[in-house]
């Protein structure tokens, strides 16, 4: 969990499902279907990302 949130807060510029699939923790399939199942935008920067939307996807990627 800590290192998804680190991952996405330490590439910035990048969108947060680049940042977690450039750091290797998962794969870009399997993110983008969760961000789909949570109603969040794939586009999406890690900054926009709310404690709750983190927490959220931390969930669904330890339960897969």
């Amino acid at each position: 969990q800590i290192q998804m949130g680190l991952a996405g807060r330490i590439q910035r510029r990048k969108t947060f499902l680049n940042s977690l699939t450039n750091n290797g923790i998962s794969t870009k399939k399997e993110l983008t279907e969760i961000l789909e199942k949570l109603n969040i935008d794939e586009r999406i920067r890690s900054e926009k990302l709310t404690i709750e939307d983190f927490a959220s996807i931390s969930n669904l990627l330890n339960n897969n």
